[in-house]
């Protein structure tokens, strides 16, 4: 019985470049859906900011978004395909899920932390003190298991 091939390098880091975008993406993707999260105040009452929200014109940010989205479902789509066609190993999902988890981590702790408030903003501190510690895990994680998928021989190619 003939041992199946190790992938080639590239075919083998196809998938850890996907998780890489969706991480990106992900990111991007929450921070547009969410959408800049400020205190609803009457006018001349000045609002405290942990960290100054980019001052992106509208076309633009609405640009990045839609990108993201069509960036985000464009990778599952070719990930999906992959799998379904046996080119990609199933235990990829892991990392997959795991870096478009973190993204979206990232990216509702990123609004959290640019949120206009009066007085002190709550919850900026859970975000530094739980969920940059727990985002940290979730990326660690998912870049052993990318490493321990790209070094360990498959039965996919």
């Amino acid at each position: 019985m003939r041992t199946p091939e190790r992938p080639a390098w590239p075919t083998r880091l196809a998938p850890f470049a996907a998780g890489l975008w969706l991480l990106l993406t992900a990111t991007v993707l929450t921070w547009y859906l969410i959408g800049q999260q400020d205190a609803d105040v009457g006018d001349g009452v000045a609002l405290d900011y942990t960290i100054r929200p980019w001052a992106l014109p509208y076309g633009v940010e609405h640009a990045i978004g839609i990108a993201s989205i069509l960036g985000f479902v464009g990778v599952l789509v070719v990930a999906w395909r992959s799998w379904r066609r046996g080119s990609m190993d199933p235990r990829w999902w892991t990392v997959l899920v795991l870096c478009s988890l973190a993204g979206a981590g990232i990216g509702a702790g990123w609004r959290v932390l640019t949120a206009g408030v009066i007085g002190a903003n709550i919850g900026a501190g859970l975000i530094v003190l739980l969920g940059v510690p727990l985002l940290i895990i979730v990326v660690l994680v998912a870049v052993i298991r990318s490493i321990t998928l790209i070094m360990r021989p498959t039965l996919f190619h």
